[in-house]
């Protein structure tokens, strides 16, 4: 109904309001709007990848379709930005999640959807994968089938990094120290996670986190 999204709408609006006034150049965890205002029924977000995960410091584009139905039916959401992930389509996006399935009920909103897709981020799950090379690599543990070729035709390589940052080193992306994931099962969890670290790095938006900046990667040339 136009109703609950206007409420909706309005609520999104307070809330980033009372960001900026509090941390002005802090980013929010997500944020949420109509793609045209005079169009409730298309929206986009942006969420910040969630800490300890291969997705932290990435920014990702989402688009949320809301049906006429709404609420009593979920919304179709869908990655803009690509995301390496098991339980999000490669090509087109597509996320698997109960909550846009049959585990909708209207107390959902857009916002808490976004959460439970950052929740999603953090807590992949290998045994139902919309990628399924990515959801090899977590559940048999194929370091080399992820360092293989054909896989990294998925990747132009022209990520940015620069050398004066630490932060943005390749020993740190590739090679530091891998935070558990703990929904993940006794597979490669160090290909996973080097894997969708370097997609984020070379699809997402960046957030450096000294100051709330950002850098975009350039485009391949």
């Amino acid at each position: 109904m136009a109703q609950r999204l206007n409420k909706e709408w309005m609520e999104v609006r307070k809330m980033k309001a009372t960001h900026e006034a509090k941390q002005p150049n802090v980013p929010q965890e997500i944020q949420l709007n109509p793609i045209n205002e005079s169009d409730l029924w298309s929206w986009e977000a942006f969420i910040l990848g969630p800490p300890d995960t291969p997705y932290e410091h990435g920014r990702f584009r989402l688009k949320l379709q809301v049906p006429r139905t709404y609420p009593h039916a979920p919304p179709k959401a869908t990655f803009i930005t690509k995301c390496c992930h098991p339980n999000v389509h490669w090509k087109t996006g597509e996320i698997c999640l109960d909550v846009l399935k049959d585990a909708w009920t209207p107390v959902w909103t857009l916002e808490s959807l976004c959460r439970a897709i950052i929740t999603l981020l953090a807590n992949p799950e290998a045994s139902s994968p919309l990628n399924c090379d990515v959801g090899n690599i977590i559940r048999a543990g194929l370091i080399r089938f992820a360092l293989s070729s054909s896989f990294f035709l998925f990747l132009s390589f022209s990520f940015f990094l620069p050398l004066s940052s630490s932060f943005f080193s390749p020993s740190f992306f590739l090679f530091s120290s891998f935070p558990p994931f703990s929904s993940l099962c006794s597979g490669d969890k160090r290909g996973y996670w080097s894997l969708a670290k370097m997609c984020t790095i070379e699809y997402a938006e960046l957030i450096l986190p000294e100051k709330g900046e950002t850098k975009e990667p350039p485009p391949s040339e």
